[in-house]
C-alpha cells in the first residue's frame, strides 16, 4: 500500500538545506555524547512531551553521578534540541529501536544526523569545511583549519556578534571531538585528525529516507536531499543504496536519467519501525 504523500501531523520539514542560518556556540555545550544520549533515549517514554521529560530527569538518575545542574543541562541544550525538536520525536521512534534490537553501530549515524540538524557549526563542518579539505587533496585536517573556516565564516557575518579567540578555539575543538566520537574523524594525533570514508548502514539509511517520505519530501527531491551529506552521501549514492535496498519492503524504487519514482510500501509509520527493528 502506498503511504499519504502529506506530511503527518505534528512533523515540520527538516531544513538541513539552509546555508544562512547564523552560527552560534552551541557546540561548546555538547559533544558526542553517545554514552549519555544512549542513557536518555532508553529513560525517555515513547509519546512524551519535552516539558514532562524534563520535569522527570529533574529528580531522575539515568546518567549515573551527574549532577542536577549537569544532567539538566544535557537534557535541556543536547538532549532536547536533537531528539525532542518535533515535540516527541524522534526520541519515540529511536526509543522503539532500542527496545527491539538493542544499542548497536545503527545509532551513532542517526546521532550524527540528529546532531547536524540541531546545530550549523556541525552540520557545515561536515558538508562544507570537509568537502574543502579534501578537494584540496588532504587527507588529514587540524584544529587551526576550522578556526581559519570559523573566522571566514565571521568575516562573511555569519555570527550574531564577534566570537573571541577562546571562543572560536572551544567550538572548535568541541566539534572536532563530535567528530572524531562519531566516525568522522580520526584519533588526534598532534592536533592532526585523518579524515575518514563514512558508511552509515542499511538502518539508518532506511530509517532517513522514510522519515523524509512521511515528511512530505517529494521522490526526486529525497535522493537529493542535504540530510545525505552529513554521511557523505551525494545524489549518485543515494540513488544505488535506493536501489539496493528495495529488498526490505519498504519501498520500490525506478530511476532512469533526472526521473525518480518511489512506490512506498508502508501506510503507518509503525510497519517501518517493525520491519528496521528486525532488520539484520
Amino acid at each position: 500500500m502506498q503511504a499519504v504523500r502529506k506530511s503527518s501531523p505534528g512533523w515540520s520539514r527538516p531544513s538541513l538545506s539552509s546555508g544562512v542560518l547564523p552560527y552560534t556556540a552551541r557546540a561548546i555545550k555538547g559533544t558526542a555524547l553517545l554514552e549519555e544520549m544512549r542513557a536518555l533515549l532508553r529513560a525517555y517514554e515513547p509519546g512524551e512531551t519535552p516539558d514532562a521529560f524534563r520535569r522527570r530527569m529533574a529528580t531522575g538518575d539515568p546518567l549515573g553521578k551527574a549532577t542536577a545542574a549537569r544532567r539538566d543541562d544535557l537534557v535541556r541544550r543536547v538532549f532536547l534540541p536533537r531528539f525532542l525538536v518535533d515535540g516527541k520525536e524522534p526520541a519515540t521512534s529511536l526509543r522503539q529501536l532500542l527496545d527491539a534490537r538493542g544499542s548497536g553501530p545503527w545509532l551513532p549515524p542517526l546521532c550524527l544526523l540528529f546532531a547536524a540538524r540541531a546545530d550549523v557549526v556541525l552540520r557545515e563542518a561536515i558538508t562544507v569545511f570537509l568537502p574543502e579539505v579534501r578537494a584540496s587533496g588532504r587527507s588529514a585536517v587540524h584544529t587551526r583549519d576550522f578556526i581559519a573556516f570559523l573566522e571566514a565564516q565571521e568575516a562573511r557575518g555569519r555570527m550574531q556578534k564577534p566570537w573571541s579567540e577562546n571562543v572560536r578555539t572551544s567550538v572548535a575543538q568541541h566539534v572536532f571531538h563530535q567528530l572524531t566520537d562519531l566516525g568522522v574523524l580520526g584519533n588526534a594525533r598532534r592536533g592532526v585528525r585523518t579524515l575518514l570514508s563514512y558508511a552509515p548502514g542499511d538502518l539508518p539509511f532506511a530509517y532517513l529516507a522514510c522519515e523524509l517520505h512521511r515528511r512530505g519530501c517529494s521522490d526526486a527531491a529525497l535522493v537529493a536531499y542535504p540530510d545525505f551529506l552529513v554521511w557523505q552521501m551525494a545524489e549518485p549514492e543515494v540513488r544505488e543504496n535506493m536501489n539496493r535496498l528495495v529488498d526490505l519492503g519498504l519501498w520500490i524504487y525506478q530511476g532512469a536519467g533526472s526521473v525518480v519514482r518511489i512506490s512506498w510500501l508502508f501506510s503507518e509509520w509503525q510497519t517501518v519501525l517493525n520491519i528496521l527493528g528486525a532488520l539484520r
